[in-house]
């Protein structure tokens, strides 16, 4: 087990900063399994076929290999949305689909959402002071953040 604290990729913050839905999306997804793919090579430093996996694959063999259970689920709704818009030009991150990536998380990441909120310093706070009164995409950001986070602090303890 690593004893150095974990670092979140500050290229991970600016990637989502002014982005559009697509642009969040991608970017997103992308950062997270390039995480994912640390945990995993971190485990099994000689695995070649890794490149010829699926995020899902990717998230199966993870989840095999000691990563919490409790991120599977979002890990797999962040694959489908990333899905949604590489294949649908009109694609947006709607309510519905941003409720569900919310309902991925067990209870107490959650409800962590608003201590996360909170602890932006935004000014949106005056207007929006609840997590659960954002828009769509700044939803997304938030809960995309915090699953990033908790695949660095995994990656961590390995």
């Amino acid at each position: 087990m690593s004893n150095q604290r974990p670092q979140m990729d500050e290229k991970f913050y600016q990637a989502l900063a002014g982005e559009d839905d697509l642009g969040v999306v991608i970017r997103a997804q992308i950062h997270v399994e390039s995480s994912l793919n640390d945990f995993i090579t971190k485990k099994i430093s000689d695995l070649k076929t890794l490149r010829q996996l699926r995020f899902n694959q990717r998230i199966d063999l993870a989840y095999e290999l000691g990563l919490d259970s409790e991120l599977k689920s979002p890990l797999k709704i962040l694959g489908e949305l990333r899905n949604s818009f590489a294949h649908k030009i009109e694609a947006s991150l709607s309510k519905d689909k941003v409720e569900s990536f919310y309902n991925a998380f067990d209870e107490k990441t959650q409800s962590f959402f608003q201590t996360a909120y909170e602890a932006t310093g935004s000014e949106m706070l005056k207007e929006i002071p609840n997590f659960s009164g954002l828009c769509p995409k700044d939803k997304f950001v938030i809960m995309a953040t915090i699953l990033k986070a908790r695949v660095v602090v995994e990656l961590s303890r390995v």
